[in-house]
Protein backbone atom coordinates (compact mmCIF):
# COMPACT_ATOMS: atom_id res chain seq x y z
CA UNK A 1 0.00 0.00 0.00
CA UNK A 2 1.45 3.36 -1.01
CA UNK A 3 2.08 6.20 1.40
CA UNK A 4 -0.81 8.30 0.12
CA UNK A 5 -3.37 5.57 0.84
CA UNK A 6 -1.83 5.00 4.27
CA UNK A 7 -2.15 8.72 5.04
CA UNK A 8 -5.81 8.72 3.95
CA UNK A 9 -6.55 5.66 6.09
CA UNK A 10 -4.80 7.30 9.03
CA UNK A 11 -6.93 10.45 8.71
CA UNK A 12 -10.10 8.36 8.38
CA UNK A 13 -9.06 6.34 11.43
CA UNK A 14 -8.56 9.47 13.50
CA UNK A 15 -11.97 10.75 12.38
CA UNK A 16 -13.57 7.42 13.27
CA UNK A 17 -11.95 7.43 16.70
CA UNK A 18 -13.04 11.03 17.30
CA UNK A 19 -16.59 10.13 16.22
CA UNK A 20 -16.87 7.21 18.66
CA UNK A 21 -15.16 9.17 21.47
CA UNK A 22 -17.50 12.15 21.02
CA UNK A 23 -20.53 9.88 21.16
CA UNK A 24 -19.15 8.21 24.30
CA UNK A 25 -18.83 11.62 25.97
CA UNK A 26 -22.38 12.51 24.88
CA UNK A 27 -23.67 9.23 26.32
CA UNK A 28 -21.79 9.62 29.61
CA UNK A 29 -22.87 13.26 30.00
CA UNK A 30 -26.43 11.95 30.38
CA UNK A 31 -25.66 9.25 32.94
CA UNK A 32 -27.41 9.74 36.28
CA UNK A 33 -27.80 7.70 39.46
CA UNK A 34 -29.89 4.60 38.92
CA UNK A 35 -31.18 1.67 40.98
CA UNK A 36 -28.36 0.35 43.23
CA UNK A 37 -26.55 3.70 43.01
CA UNK A 38 -29.11 5.12 45.44
CA UNK A 39 -28.33 2.28 47.86
CA UNK A 40 -24.55 2.81 47.80
CA UNK A 41 -24.72 6.60 47.72
CA UNK A 42 -24.96 7.06 51.55
CA UNK A 43 -22.24 4.48 52.41
CA UNK A 44 -19.46 7.05 52.90
CA UNK A 45 -21.61 9.97 54.03
CA UNK A 46 -21.31 9.31 57.77
CA UNK A 47 -17.71 8.31 58.42
CA UNK A 48 -15.63 5.18 58.05
CA UNK A 49 -17.27 3.32 60.94
CA UNK A 50 -20.68 3.55 59.30
CA UNK A 51 -19.07 2.62 55.97
CA UNK A 52 -17.56 -0.61 57.32
CA UNK A 53 -20.77 -1.48 59.15
CA UNK A 54 -22.73 -1.15 55.89
CA UNK A 55 -20.16 -3.28 54.04
CA UNK A 56 -20.40 -5.93 56.74
CA UNK A 57 -24.19 -6.05 56.50
CA UNK A 58 -23.93 -6.18 52.72
CA UNK A 59 -21.51 -9.13 52.91
CA UNK A 60 -23.81 -10.95 55.29
CA UNK A 61 -27.09 -10.30 53.49
CA UNK A 62 -26.41 -9.64 49.79
CA UNK A 63 -23.08 -10.81 48.32
CA UNK A 64 -19.32 -10.66 48.82
CA UNK A 65 -18.48 -7.96 46.26
CA UNK A 66 -16.84 -5.68 48.81
CA UNK A 67 -14.16 -4.34 46.47
CA UNK A 68 -16.41 -3.17 43.62
CA UNK A 69 -19.03 -1.77 45.97
CA UNK A 70 -16.42 0.12 47.99
CA UNK A 71 -15.07 1.72 44.81
CA UNK A 72 -18.63 2.41 43.68
CA UNK A 73 -19.48 4.15 46.98
CA UNK A 74 -16.31 6.23 46.75
CA UNK A 75 -17.11 7.50 43.25
CA UNK A 76 -20.72 8.25 44.21
CA UNK A 77 -19.43 10.73 46.79
CA UNK A 78 -17.87 12.92 44.11
CA UNK A 79 -19.14 14.75 41.08
CA UNK A 80 -20.49 12.25 38.55
CA UNK A 81 -17.96 13.49 36.01
CA UNK A 82 -15.27 11.64 38.00
CA UNK A 83 -17.08 8.39 37.25
CA UNK A 84 -17.87 9.38 33.66
CA UNK A 85 -14.22 10.09 32.83
CA UNK A 86 -13.08 6.96 34.67
CA UNK A 87 -15.60 4.83 32.76
CA UNK A 88 -14.54 6.24 29.37
CA UNK A 89 -10.87 5.71 30.27
CA UNK A 90 -11.63 2.13 31.35
CA UNK A 91 -13.29 1.31 28.02
CA UNK A 92 -10.38 2.85 26.09
CA UNK A 93 -7.80 1.01 28.19
CA UNK A 94 -9.70 -2.26 27.87
CA UNK A 95 -9.70 -1.93 24.06
CA UNK A 96 -6.01 -1.00 23.99
CA UNK A 97 -5.02 -3.99 26.15
CA UNK A 98 -6.97 -6.36 23.92
CA UNK A 99 -5.20 -5.14 20.80
CA UNK A 100 -1.77 -5.35 22.39
CA UNK A 101 -2.49 -8.89 23.54
CA UNK A 102 -3.47 -10.23 20.13
CA UNK A 103 -1.98 -8.02 17.40
CA UNK A 104 1.75 -8.39 16.91
CA UNK A 105 2.01 -6.15 13.83
CA UNK A 106 2.62 -2.60 15.08
CA UNK A 107 1.43 -1.12 11.78
CA UNK A 108 -2.02 -2.71 12.19
CA UNK A 109 -2.59 -1.88 15.86
CA UNK A 110 -4.24 1.49 15.24
CA UNK A 111 -6.88 -0.07 12.97
CA UNK A 112 -7.35 -2.99 15.35
CA UNK A 113 -7.71 -0.61 18.29
CA UNK A 114 -10.55 1.22 16.54
CA UNK A 115 -12.06 -2.18 15.67
CA UNK A 116 -11.87 -3.22 19.33
CA UNK A 117 -13.34 0.08 20.55
CA UNK A 118 -16.24 0.00 18.10
CA UNK A 119 -16.64 -3.75 18.71
CA UNK A 120 -17.11 -3.05 22.42
CA UNK A 121 -20.35 -1.21 21.58
CA UNK A 122 -21.70 -3.98 19.37
CA UNK A 123 -23.38 -5.52 22.40
CA UNK A 124 -27.11 -4.82 22.29
CA UNK A 125 -28.85 -1.87 23.88
CA UNK A 126 -30.20 -3.78 26.87
CA UNK A 127 -26.81 -5.30 27.68
CA UNK A 128 -24.92 -2.02 27.31
CA UNK A 129 -27.56 -0.18 29.30
CA UNK A 130 -27.39 -2.59 32.24
CA UNK A 131 -23.62 -3.04 32.32
CA UNK A 132 -22.19 0.31 31.20
CA UNK A 133 -24.41 3.35 31.63
CA UNK A 134 -24.79 3.54 35.41
CA UNK A 135 -22.24 3.64 38.20
CA UNK A 136 -22.98 0.34 39.99
CA UNK A 137 -23.34 -1.50 36.69
CA UNK A 138 -20.00 -0.28 35.42
CA UNK A 139 -18.09 -1.25 38.57
CA UNK A 140 -19.74 -4.68 38.63
CA UNK A 141 -18.99 -5.47 34.98
CA UNK A 142 -16.50 -3.15 33.21
CA UNK A 143 -14.05 -2.88 36.13
CA UNK A 144 -13.83 -6.68 36.69
CA UNK A 145 -13.35 -7.27 32.94
CA UNK A 146 -10.62 -4.60 32.87
CA UNK A 147 -8.82 -6.17 35.85
CA UNK A 148 -9.02 -9.61 34.27
CA UNK A 149 -7.61 -8.53 30.90
CA UNK A 150 -4.94 -6.44 32.70
CA UNK A 151 -3.91 -9.54 34.63
CA UNK A 152 -3.49 -11.50 31.40
CA UNK A 153 -1.65 -8.66 29.68
CA UNK A 154 0.91 -8.04 32.43
CA UNK A 155 1.41 -11.75 33.04
CA UNK A 156 2.02 -12.33 29.32
CA UNK A 157 4.49 -9.45 29.15
CA UNK A 158 6.21 -10.00 32.52
CA UNK A 159 9.97 -10.52 32.23
CA UNK A 160 11.08 -10.28 35.84
CA UNK A 161 9.90 -10.67 39.42
CA UNK A 162 8.40 -7.16 39.55
CA UNK A 163 6.28 -7.86 36.50
CA UNK A 164 5.02 -11.13 37.97
CA UNK A 165 4.31 -9.41 41.29
CA UNK A 166 2.13 -6.83 39.51
CA UNK A 167 0.32 -9.67 37.72
CA UNK A 168 -0.26 -11.34 41.11
CA UNK A 169 -1.84 -8.19 42.53
CA UNK A 170 -4.11 -7.87 39.50
CA UNK A 171 -5.05 -11.55 39.78
CA UNK A 172 -6.03 -11.07 43.42
CA UNK A 173 -8.08 -7.95 42.66
CA UNK A 174 -9.81 -9.63 39.71
CA UNK A 175 -10.72 -12.65 41.84
CA UNK A 176 -12.60 -10.59 44.45
CA UNK A 177 -14.74 -8.53 42.08
CA UNK A 178 -17.74 -10.58 40.89
CA UNK A 179 -18.57 -14.28 40.89
CA UNK A 180 -18.25 -14.87 37.13
CA UNK A 181 -15.02 -12.87 36.81
CA UNK A 182 -13.60 -14.63 39.87
CA UNK A 183 -14.39 -18.04 38.38
CA UNK A 184 -12.79 -17.07 35.05
CA UNK A 185 -9.71 -15.72 36.87
CA UNK A 186 -9.38 -19.04 38.70
CA UNK A 187 -9.86 -21.00 35.47
CA UNK A 188 -7.22 -18.97 33.63
CA UNK A 189 -4.79 -19.21 36.58
CA UNK A 190 -5.10 -23.00 36.63
CA UNK A 191 -4.49 -23.22 32.87
CA UNK A 192 -1.51 -20.86 33.07
CA UNK A 193 -0.07 -22.83 36.00
CA UNK A 194 -0.06 -26.06 34.00
CA UNK A 195 1.45 -24.32 30.99
CA UNK A 196 4.12 -22.50 33.03
CA UNK A 197 6.72 -25.18 32.25
CA UNK A 198 7.34 -23.25 29.04
CA UNK A 199 8.55 -20.30 31.11
CA UNK A 200 11.84 -19.82 32.87
CA UNK A 201 12.09 -22.31 35.75
CA UNK A 202 12.36 -19.38 38.18
CA UNK A 203 8.75 -18.33 37.68
CA UNK A 204 6.36 -21.33 38.15
CA UNK A 205 5.99 -20.42 41.88
CA UNK A 206 4.40 -17.14 40.73
CA UNK A 207 1.83 -19.09 38.71
CA UNK A 208 1.07 -21.24 41.74
CA UNK A 209 0.70 -18.09 43.86
CA UNK A 210 -1.69 -16.66 41.27
CA UNK A 211 -3.82 -19.79 41.36
CA UNK A 212 -3.97 -19.78 45.17
CA UNK A 213 -4.85 -16.07 45.20
CA UNK A 214 -7.60 -16.65 42.63
CA UNK A 215 -8.92 -19.60 44.65
CA UNK A 216 -8.95 -17.53 47.85
CA UNK A 217 -10.82 -14.70 46.12
CA UNK A 218 -13.32 -17.12 44.59
CA UNK A 219 -14.04 -18.75 47.95
CA UNK A 220 -14.37 -15.32 49.60
CA UNK A 221 -17.15 -14.47 47.15
CA UNK A 222 -19.06 -17.73 46.84
CA UNK A 223 -18.88 -18.59 50.54
CA UNK A 224 -20.22 -15.24 51.74
CA UNK A 225 -23.37 -15.45 53.90
CA UNK A 226 -25.11 -13.14 51.44
CA UNK A 227 -24.47 -15.54 48.58
CA UNK A 228 -25.86 -18.39 50.67
CA UNK A 229 -29.00 -16.33 51.32
CA UNK A 230 -29.48 -15.64 47.60
CA UNK A 231 -29.13 -19.31 46.64
CA UNK A 232 -31.05 -20.79 49.59
CA UNK A 233 -34.24 -21.06 47.52
CA UNK A 234 -32.74 -23.99 45.57
CA UNK A 235 -33.24 -26.98 47.88
CA UNK A 236 -32.21 -29.97 45.75
CA UNK A 237 -30.00 -30.99 42.85
CA UNK A 238 -33.04 -31.73 40.69
CA UNK A 239 -34.41 -28.25 41.35
CA UNK A 240 -31.00 -26.75 40.56
CA UNK A 241 -30.82 -28.60 37.25
CA UNK A 242 -34.34 -27.51 36.33
CA UNK A 243 -33.50 -23.90 37.15
CA UNK A 244 -30.34 -24.09 35.03
CA UNK A 245 -32.31 -25.39 32.05
CA UNK A 246 -34.90 -22.62 32.48
CA UNK A 247 -32.17 -19.99 32.68
CA UNK A 248 -30.39 -21.49 29.66
CA UNK A 249 -33.58 -21.07 27.63
CA UNK A 250 -34.05 -17.50 28.85
CA UNK A 251 -30.43 -16.49 28.28
CA UNK A 252 -30.51 -18.04 24.81
CA UNK A 253 -33.55 -15.91 24.03
CA UNK A 254 -31.79 -12.82 25.39
CA UNK A 255 -28.62 -13.53 23.36
CA UNK A 256 -30.27 -13.83 19.98
CA UNK A 257 -33.10 -11.31 20.20
CA UNK A 258 -32.64 -7.53 19.71
CA UNK A 259 -30.99 -5.86 22.68
CA UNK A 260 -28.89 -8.90 23.61
CA UNK A 261 -25.44 -9.58 22.17
CA UNK A 262 -26.40 -10.18 18.54
CA UNK A 263 -23.80 -7.70 17.27
CA UNK A 264 -21.04 -9.55 19.12
CA UNK A 265 -22.28 -12.89 17.76
CA UNK A 266 -22.21 -11.56 14.20
CA UNK A 267 -18.76 -9.95 14.56
CA UNK A 268 -17.09 -12.97 16.18
CA UNK A 269 -18.72 -15.49 13.80
CA UNK A 270 -17.70 -13.54 10.68
CA UNK A 271 -14.15 -13.08 12.00
CA UNK A 272 -13.85 -16.79 12.81
CA UNK A 273 -15.33 -17.68 9.41
CA UNK A 274 -12.74 -15.55 7.60
CA UNK A 275 -9.90 -17.01 9.67
CA UNK A 276 -11.14 -20.59 9.19
CA UNK A 277 -11.28 -20.10 5.42
CA UNK A 278 -8.12 -18.04 4.93
CA UNK A 279 -5.77 -19.44 7.58
CA UNK A 280 -7.04 -22.96 8.39
CA UNK A 281 -8.44 -23.76 4.91
CA UNK A 282 -11.52 -25.33 6.55
CA UNK A 283 -14.49 -24.63 4.32
CA UNK A 284 -17.04 -26.54 6.43
CA UNK A 285 -16.06 -24.68 9.61
CA UNK A 286 -16.03 -21.38 7.73
CA UNK A 287 -19.48 -22.07 6.31
CA UNK A 288 -20.77 -22.97 9.77
CA UNK A 289 -19.52 -19.67 11.17
CA UNK A 290 -21.09 -17.65 8.37
CA UNK A 291 -24.36 -19.58 8.82
CA UNK A 292 -24.38 -18.65 12.53
CA UNK A 293 -23.74 -15.00 11.64
CA UNK A 294 -26.64 -15.09 9.17
CA UNK A 295 -28.94 -16.61 11.81
CA UNK A 296 -27.95 -13.86 14.26
CA UNK A 297 -28.99 -11.29 11.65
CA UNK A 298 -32.35 -13.03 11.13
CA UNK A 299 -33.09 -13.33 14.86
CA UNK A 300 -32.32 -9.66 15.42
CA UNK A 301 -34.59 -8.74 12.52
CA UNK A 302 -37.37 -10.82 14.04
CA UNK A 303 -37.57 -13.26 11.11
CA UNK A 304 -36.60 -16.16 13.41
CA UNK A 305 -38.04 -16.04 16.94
CA UNK A 306 -38.27 -19.65 18.14
CA UNK A 307 -36.78 -20.57 21.53
CA UNK A 308 -35.91 -23.98 20.12
CA UNK A 309 -33.91 -22.30 17.35
CA UNK A 310 -32.12 -20.11 19.89
CA UNK A 311 -31.04 -23.19 21.86
CA UNK A 312 -29.87 -25.01 18.71
CA UNK A 313 -27.94 -21.93 17.56
CA UNK A 314 -26.28 -21.64 20.98
CA UNK A 315 -25.18 -25.27 21.04
CA UNK A 316 -23.94 -25.09 17.44
CA UNK A 317 -21.95 -21.95 18.19
CA UNK A 318 -20.42 -23.44 21.36
CA UNK A 319 -19.33 -26.51 19.37
CA UNK A 320 -18.03 -24.45 16.42
CA UNK A 321 -15.97 -22.20 18.71
CA UNK A 322 -14.40 -25.16 20.48
CA UNK A 323 -13.69 -26.83 17.10
CA UNK A 324 -12.13 -23.61 15.81
CA UNK A 325 -10.09 -23.20 18.99
CA UNK A 326 -8.78 -26.77 18.90
CA UNK A 327 -7.67 -26.43 15.28
CA UNK A 328 -5.78 -23.23 16.13
CA UNK A 329 -4.34 -24.86 19.25
CA UNK A 330 -2.78 -27.56 17.06
CA UNK A 331 -0.94 -24.77 15.26
CA UNK A 332 0.33 -23.30 18.54
CA UNK A 333 -2.32 -20.57 19.05
CA UNK A 334 -4.14 -21.18 22.34
CA UNK A 335 -5.86 -17.85 22.97
CA UNK A 336 -9.03 -18.58 20.96
CA UNK A 337 -9.59 -21.96 22.63
CA UNK A 338 -9.05 -20.40 26.04
CA UNK A 339 -11.51 -17.57 25.26
CA UNK A 340 -14.05 -20.10 23.93
CA UNK A 341 -13.77 -22.12 27.14
CA UNK A 342 -14.22 -18.92 29.16
CA UNK A 343 -17.28 -18.07 27.07
CA UNK A 344 -18.84 -21.48 27.76
CA UNK A 345 -17.87 -21.32 31.45
CA UNK A 346 -19.36 -17.83 31.87
CA UNK A 347 -22.58 -18.99 30.23
CA UNK A 348 -22.75 -22.03 32.53
CA UNK A 349 -22.21 -19.87 35.63
CA UNK A 350 -24.92 -17.49 34.43
CA UNK A 351 -27.37 -20.39 34.14
CA UNK A 352 -26.47 -21.60 37.64
CA UNK A 353 -26.95 -18.11 39.08
CA UNK A 354 -30.22 -17.14 40.71
CA UNK A 355 -30.37 -13.86 38.75
CA UNK A 356 -31.36 -13.45 35.11
CA UNK A 357 -30.62 -10.12 33.45
CA UNK A 358 -29.07 -8.66 30.31
CA UNK A 359 -26.12 -7.38 32.34
CA UNK A 360 -25.06 -11.01 32.86
CA UNK A 361 -24.32 -11.23 29.13
CA UNK A 362 -21.53 -8.64 29.39
CA UNK A 363 -18.64 -11.02 30.12
CA UNK A 364 -19.71 -13.58 27.48
CA UNK A 365 -19.91 -10.64 25.05
CA UNK A 366 -16.34 -9.63 25.96
CA UNK A 367 -15.19 -13.23 25.38
CA UNK A 368 -16.74 -13.05 21.90
CA UNK A 369 -14.96 -9.74 21.30
CA UNK A 370 -11.65 -11.37 22.28
CA UNK A 371 -12.33 -14.31 19.94
CA UNK A 372 -13.27 -12.01 17.07
CA UNK A 373 -10.19 -9.80 17.46
CA UNK A 374 -7.85 -12.76 17.77
CA UNK A 375 -9.38 -14.42 14.68
CA UNK A 376 -9.01 -11.19 12.69
CA UNK A 377 -5.38 -10.89 13.75
CA UNK A 378 -4.65 -14.49 12.72
CA UNK A 379 -6.43 -14.07 9.38
CA UNK A 380 -3.71 -11.58 8.36
CA UNK A 381 -6.07 -9.47 6.28
CA UNK A 382 -4.68 -6.52 4.39
CA UNK A 383 -4.75 -3.11 6.04
CA UNK A 384 -7.31 -1.97 3.48
CA UNK A 385 -9.67 -4.88 4.23
CA UNK A 386 -9.40 -4.28 7.97
CA UNK A 387 -10.09 -0.57 7.41
CA UNK A 388 -13.28 -1.31 5.43
CA UNK A 389 -14.56 -3.66 8.12
CA UNK A 390 -13.58 -1.18 10.81
CA UNK A 391 -15.50 1.61 9.03
CA UNK A 392 -18.64 -0.53 8.97
CA UNK A 393 -18.28 -1.32 12.67
CA UNK A 394 -17.72 2.35 13.53
CA UNK A 395 -20.98 3.30 11.80
CA UNK A 396 -22.99 0.47 13.41
CA UNK A 397 -21.60 1.02 16.90
CA UNK A 398 -21.95 4.78 16.48
CA UNK A 399 -25.67 4.38 15.81
CA UNK A 400 -25.93 2.14 18.87
CA UNK A 401 -24.19 4.63 21.17
CA UNK A 402 -26.23 7.50 19.73
CA UNK A 403 -29.49 5.65 20.41
CA UNK A 404 -28.43 4.99 23.99
CA UNK A 405 -27.34 8.60 24.45
CA UNK A 406 -30.58 10.10 23.08
CA UNK A 407 -32.78 7.91 25.27
CA UNK A 408 -30.60 8.60 28.31
CA UNK A 409 -30.84 12.30 27.51
CA UNK A 410 -34.62 12.14 27.83
CA UNK A 411 -34.35 10.13 31.03
CA UNK A 412 -31.72 12.49 32.46
CA UNK A 413 -34.04 15.49 31.95
CA UNK A 414 -36.73 13.78 34.01
CA UNK A 415 -34.18 12.68 36.62
CA UNK A 416 -32.98 16.29 36.99
CA UNK A 417 -36.57 17.47 37.49
CA UNK A 418 -37.03 14.85 40.21
CA UNK A 419 -33.85 15.99 41.92
CA UNK A 420 -35.12 19.58 41.91
CA UNK A 421 -38.42 18.35 43.38
CA UNK A 422 -36.52 16.70 46.23
CA UNK A 423 -34.43 19.80 46.88
CA UNK A 424 -37.57 22.01 46.90
CA UNK A 425 -39.58 19.62 49.10
CA UNK A 426 -41.41 21.39 51.96
CA UNK A 427 -43.78 18.73 53.32
CA UNK A 428 -46.40 16.15 52.34
CA UNK A 429 -45.91 13.22 49.99
CA UNK A 430 -43.16 13.31 47.41
CA UNK A 431 -44.37 12.73 43.83
CA UNK A 432 -41.63 11.92 41.33
CA UNK A 433 -42.11 11.70 37.58
CA UNK A 434 -41.52 8.41 35.73
CA UNK A 435 -38.70 8.34 33.18
CA UNK A 436 -39.61 7.64 29.54
CA UNK A 437 -37.69 4.34 29.63
CA UNK A 438 -36.84 2.61 32.87
CA UNK A 439 -35.17 -0.55 31.67
CA UNK A 440 -35.51 -0.30 27.92
CA UNK A 441 -32.08 1.20 27.17
CA UNK A 442 -31.62 1.84 30.89
CA UNK A 443 -31.92 5.32 32.32
CA UNK A 444 -32.52 6.81 35.76
CA UNK A 445 -35.25 5.05 37.74
CA UNK A 446 -37.15 7.52 39.94
CA UNK A 447 -39.32 5.20 42.00
CA UNK A 448 -39.65 4.85 45.75
CA UNK A 449 -37.11 2.03 46.12
CA UNK A 450 -34.43 4.06 44.28
CA UNK A 451 -35.07 7.67 45.25
CA UNK A 452 -35.60 5.90 48.56
CA UNK A 453 -35.37 6.50 52.28
CA UNK A 454 -31.56 6.51 52.68
CA UNK A 455 -31.10 8.82 49.71
CA UNK A 456 -33.88 11.18 50.81
CA UNK A 457 -32.44 11.33 54.31
CA UNK A 458 -29.33 12.98 52.86
CA UNK A 459 -31.58 15.90 51.88
CA UNK A 460 -33.22 16.15 55.30
CA UNK A 461 -36.43 14.38 54.24
CA UNK A 462 -37.95 12.17 56.91
CA UNK A 463 -37.91 8.40 56.37
CA UNK A 464 -41.70 8.25 56.76
CA UNK A 465 -42.33 10.40 53.71
CA UNK A 466 -43.95 8.42 50.92
CA UNK A 467 -42.04 8.66 47.65
CA UNK A 468 -43.70 7.43 44.49
CA UNK A 469 -43.44 7.81 40.73
CA UNK A 470 -46.14 9.25 38.52
CA UNK A 471 -46.77 9.19 34.79
CA UNK A 472 -47.31 12.37 32.84
CA UNK A 473 -50.46 10.75 31.47
CA UNK A 474 -52.34 7.53 32.17
CA UNK A 475 -54.90 5.84 29.95
CA UNK A 476 -57.83 3.57 30.77
CA UNK A 477 -58.34 0.07 29.34
CA UNK A 478 -61.91 -1.24 29.06
CA UNK A 479 -63.18 -4.63 27.93
CA UNK A 480 -65.91 -5.39 25.40
CA UNK A 481 -68.59 -4.84 28.10
CA UNK A 482 -67.10 -1.37 28.67
CA UNK A 483 -65.98 -2.40 32.16
CA UNK A 484 -62.79 -0.75 33.38
CA UNK A 485 -59.88 -3.19 33.49
CA UNK A 486 -57.31 -0.65 34.71
CA UNK A 487 -56.82 3.10 34.64
CA UNK A 488 -53.01 2.81 34.78
CA UNK A 489 -52.24 2.07 31.13
CA UNK A 490 -49.13 3.90 29.88
CA UNK A 491 -47.95 4.81 26.39
CA UNK A 492 -44.48 4.17 25.01
CA UNK A 493 -43.53 4.78 21.37
CA UNK A 494 -47.12 4.53 20.06
CA UNK A 495 -47.80 1.32 22.04
CA UNK A 496 -50.08 1.10 25.08
CA UNK A 497 -48.87 -1.05 28.00
CA UNK A 498 -50.72 -2.85 30.80
CA UNK A 499 -49.11 -4.49 33.83
CA UNK A 500 -48.99 -8.28 34.05
CA UNK A 501 -50.27 -8.14 37.61
CA UNK A 502 -53.44 -6.30 36.61
CA UNK A 503 -53.84 -8.48 33.52
CA UNK A 504 -53.63 -11.66 35.63
CA UNK A 505 -56.25 -10.25 38.04
CA UNK A 506 -58.60 -9.56 35.16
CA UNK A 507 -58.05 -13.05 33.71
CA UNK A 508 -58.43 -14.55 37.20
CA UNK A 509 -55.28 -16.55 36.57
CA UNK A 510 -52.22 -17.17 38.78
CA UNK A 511 -49.31 -14.80 38.24
CA UNK A 512 -45.70 -15.24 39.37
CA UNK A 513 -43.00 -12.57 39.19
CA UNK A 514 -39.26 -13.04 39.82
CA UNK A 515 -36.65 -10.42 39.05
CA UNK A 516 -37.52 -9.40 35.50
CA UNK A 517 -39.70 -12.38 34.50
CA UNK A 518 -43.47 -12.77 34.71
CA UNK A 519 -45.40 -16.04 34.35
CA UNK A 520 -49.11 -16.35 33.67
CA UNK A 521 -51.03 -19.60 33.25
CA UNK A 522 -54.03 -19.19 30.98
CA UNK A 523 -56.32 -22.05 30.02
CA UNK A 524 -53.73 -24.54 31.18
CA UNK A 525 -50.85 -23.07 29.16
CA UNK A 526 -47.81 -21.34 30.63
CA UNK A 527 -46.69 -17.96 29.26
CA UNK A 528 -43.22 -16.71 30.30
CA UNK A 529 -42.27 -13.07 29.66
CA UNK A 530 -38.87 -11.51 30.30
CA UNK A 531 -38.27 -7.79 30.07
CA UNK A 532 -36.89 -6.72 26.73
CA UNK A 533 -38.16 -9.91 25.08
CA UNK A 534 -39.62 -9.76 21.58
CA UNK A 535 -41.25 -13.19 21.93
CA UNK A 536 -43.10 -15.10 24.65
CA UNK A 537 -42.12 -18.61 25.71
CA UNK A 538 -44.88 -21.16 26.35
CA UNK A 539 -42.85 -23.57 28.48
CA UNK A 540 -39.96 -23.53 30.92
CA UNK A 541 -37.45 -25.16 28.57
CA UNK A 542 -37.65 -24.75 24.79
CA UNK A 543 -41.27 -25.03 23.79
CA UNK A 544 -43.33 -23.04 21.36
CA UNK A 545 -42.66 -19.32 20.97
CA UNK A 546 -44.92 -16.52 19.81
CA UNK A 547 -43.66 -13.22 18.44
CA UNK A 548 -44.59 -9.99 20.23
CA UNK A 549 -45.41 -6.78 18.39
CA UNK A 550 -43.56 -4.70 21.02
CA UNK A 551 -40.90 -5.58 23.62
CA UNK A 552 -41.82 -6.31 27.23
CA UNK A 553 -41.01 -3.29 29.41
CA UNK A 554 -40.52 -2.41 33.05
CA UNK A 555 -41.93 0.92 34.20
CA UNK A 556 -41.94 1.95 37.87
CA UNK A 557 -40.50 -1.50 38.68
CA UNK A 558 -43.58 -3.13 37.16
CA UNK A 559 -43.38 -5.52 34.20
CA UNK A 560 -45.74 -4.54 31.38
CA UNK A 561 -46.96 -5.95 28.05
CA UNK A 562 -48.49 -4.07 25.13
CA UNK A 563 -52.28 -4.13 25.06
CA UNK A 564 -52.14 -5.32 21.46
CA UNK A 565 -50.14 -8.42 22.46
CA UNK A 566 -52.35 -9.05 25.49
CA UNK A 567 -55.44 -9.03 23.25
CA UNK A 568 -53.88 -11.46 20.78
CA UNK A 569 -52.31 -13.89 23.26
CA UNK A 570 -55.21 -14.09 25.71
CA UNK A 571 -58.07 -13.61 23.22
CA UNK A 572 -59.25 -10.34 24.73
CA UNK A 573 -60.78 -7.22 23.25
CA UNK A 574 -59.36 -4.44 25.40
CA UNK A 575 -59.63 -0.89 24.07
CA UNK A 576 -58.00 2.32 25.28
CA UNK A 577 -59.75 5.48 26.36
Amino acid sequence: MNQRKKAVLKILGICGFGFILALMFFLHANIRLSRDDFFYYPFLKHGMTEFFNRLKLHYQNTNGRLLVHSVCAAFLNYNLWAFRLFNIASILLFSWLLVNLFEQDVNRRASMFLTALSGFWLMGGFTAAEAVTWVSGSFNYILPALLLISYLYFLTNATNAKGYLLAFVLCLLSSVTTEITSALTLLLSVVLLFSSHKKNSLFPPFFLANMLAALAGFLFLVCSPGMHTRTAAVSSLAQEMKQMLIHFTTFSQMCWEPGGIGGMLIFSAISCGICAYKTLKRKLLSGTMFFIAAMAVLTNLGVVYSARCYIVFDLCYFAALIWFGVLLCRQGETKVLLAAICFAAAFAIMCASGIVGFRMLFLPAMCLLVIGLCALSLAQLSLGAISVGCAIMVVVSGVQVLCLAKINQKNAAVWDENQKTIERYDGGSLALQSVPDEFYFQGGVPVDNNFGHDYLAEFGIDDEVQSYAIEKQYYTAVDEQNAVVTDKVIRRYDDYYISFERLAEYLNEPHAWRYETSEIRHRGELYRFHYGAHSVLTSYVGGRSQKLSAPVRIVDSDLKISVLDANRLFHLNLTIK
